[in-house]
């Protein structure tokens, strides 16, 4: 298995504020995106933080993601 197409179409959020595509360049902004259609589009979503951040964990993506939904 070649681990570099594990996952194929993968974006960073940067602290639930910035969003960069594959190859890094020209991001854009959560507020330039539909959450709803954006979570959709996705089978896995991994929100990764070290331990420092935990108490801010998903920064504002999880209860945004929530609202969405319910």
């Amino acid at each position: 298995m070649r681990w570099g197409n594990l996952f194929s179409n993968n974006h960073f959020w940067f602290y639930n504020k910035e969003i960069y595509p594959e190859q890094f360049e020209n991001p854009f902004t959560t507020e330039d995106i539909n959450l709803q259609d954006e979570i959709l589009k996705y089978d896995i979503i991994i929100i990764l933080s070290t331990d420092a951040n935990l108490p801010h964990l998903g920064w504002g993506f999880i209860e945004n993601g929530y609202k969405v939904f319910y």
